[in-house]
């Protein structure tokens, strides 16, 4: 009797902890992002998670700037929840192999957020490398473009630099200033780094 009634919580904590591993499971991987904001806009980032022993890490290529690493996640009830970092969390779902869900600001719900599988980024090595060419001819922005909150685009060619003359307001989010992107089109090859 001793043996059946340790045996029933032991195959409880293995059943939840194999749902966990499932739950768990679905939202692991690279995910493309399309994040729609409040006023409607759409823009992509990027999303990977993996399992470092039951323990979800991972990073997120915002809007702009470089890629980092996610603070934390975890699954509470089915949903994952993400944090992004700067107080912002993303609350997602899986089903049929993609993700939606919320980005929250604190408790306050912003932007609606929908992810499918990055393609793989396994290619065959070049045979050959191509001569390095500039991007930037130092004189103009012809071949750049801004992407983001264009109507506040300050970018200029100066001295051969790109340069951006919106003034860094103190305790403003670099949120209000557009990046730039160049308008080449690019293959990528398997010497990206995993």
């Amino acid at each position: 009797m001793l043996k059946k009634t340790l045996l029933l919580p032991i195959l409880a904590c293995a059943l939840a902890y194999s749902a966990a591993a499932q739950d768990i499971k679905n939202f692991l991987g690279r995910w493309d992002m399309t994040v729609t904001a409040t006023n409607g806009e759409t823009y992509p980032q990027w999303l990977e998670l993996t399992d470092n022993g039951g323990k979800i890490e991972g990073r997120v290529q915002p809007r702009g700037g470089a890629w980092h690493p996610i603070e934390g996640a975890n699954v509470e009830s089915g949903k994952l929840i993400v944090n992004v970092g700067s107080k912002t969390t993303w609350e997602l779902t899986s089903s049929s192999g993609k993700l939606t869900g919320t980005e929250k600001h604190g408790s306050e719900s912003g932007a609606t957020l929908a992810g499918v599988k990055a393609p793989s980024l396994d290619r065959p090595m070049p045979k050959s490398w191509t001569k390095p060419r500039p991007l930037f001819d130092g004189k103009d922005l012809k071949g750049w473009e801004p992407i983001g909150n264009v109507e506040n685009n300050k970018w200029v060619a100066r001295n051969g630099e790109l340069v951006n003359d919106n003034p860094e307001v103190p305790g403003q989010r670099a949120h209000g200033a557009a990046n730039i992107k160049t308008t080449e089109k690019f293959r990528i090859s398997s010497c990206i780094s995993k």
